[in-house]
């Protein structure tokens, strides 16, 4: 997956939803007696929040399992003069070496472990990686969104020189939404065809809370994407903010600040 896809990737407008969470991340995490000087961002894509975090002067480390995506925000970094590490890596297998006073999975990304034991042992990890008093922020899809998938084929985008098309089903049995998308791309003349098959998973938010509970991890705070407080019932995405058990008096009210 995003082998082929990571050439028009940045095309088809899916850089945005990051960036617009570091928006609000960064000052909620502020009021939070957290000034992270390293930050680890696990499944990477285009490296957009990674540039973007190293551009205000941080220490990043950013990792991705498609070397086709990893040589985008390669570039891209280049391009924007920005100092990453970047680390080729599969997040299923994935070991812990350092630590970090921040780890983010932005845009879905842990959607994509399709077994639960894959998603624990990566939790475990991301426990072993967490500096004192640090942070994990992820965002997931929920299944609300997924069993609404049949419904919602898209079209992407659809210019003179590039049409991608969105066509989308969910298995209630296995809990798995599978999104195929097909893009035609017009090069020299000619139209080119190509098409990536995705597979991401559809975990319940007492599933996550398990999960992290096993890495010795709980949430503080569910926000949405825009970092408001989110209703579990109706939620289509959800970001989780987490600590390690004991750092965090997790019964507090805590509010959100938003640019």
């Amino acid at each position: 997956m995003y082998n082929e896809y990571a050439s028009i990737y940045r095309q088809a407008g899916q850089s945005w939803l990051s960036l617009h969470m570091l928006n609000w991340l960064l000052p909620w995490l502020e009021q939070h007696e957290l000034r992270p000087q390293t930050v680890l961002d696990l499944g990477c894509g285009m490296g957009d929040a990674a540039v973007a975090l190293a551009l205000q002067g941080y220490q990043v480390t950013a990792i991705d399992r498609s070397e086709m995506m990893l040589a985008q925000a390669r570039l891209h970094a280049e391009l924007q003069h920005a100092t990453v590490a970047w680390q080729q890596a599969d997040l299923t297998t994935w070991q812990a070496t350092t630590k970090h006073d921040l780890i983010i999975s932005l845009f879905d990304t842990l959607n994509y472990l399709l077994e639960p034991a894959q998603l624990g042992h990566l939790f475990q990890q991301i426990a072993a990686a967490l500096a004192p008093n640090g942070w994990l922020v992820f965002d997931l899809n929920t299944p609300l969104l997924y069993a609404t998938w049949p419904e919602h084929n898209q079209v992407v985008l659809d210019r003179d020189d590039l049409y991608i098309y969105n066509a989308l089903d969910f298995d209630q049995e296995s809990q798995i939404g599978i999104g195929k998308i097909v893009w035609f791309q017009r090069l020299n003349d000619a139209w080119q065809r190509g098409s990536e098959t995705h597979l991401q998973a559809a975990y319940s938010d007492q599933h996550i809370v398990e999960l992290l509970a096993a890495a010795g991890l709980s949430v503080v705070a569910r926000l949405n994407r825009d970092g408001e407080p989110v209703d579990l019932k109706e939620a289509t995405r959800v970001v989780y903010l987490v600590q390690a058990n004991g750092v965090h008096n997790h019964s507090a009210a805590i509010p959100p600040i938003l640019d």
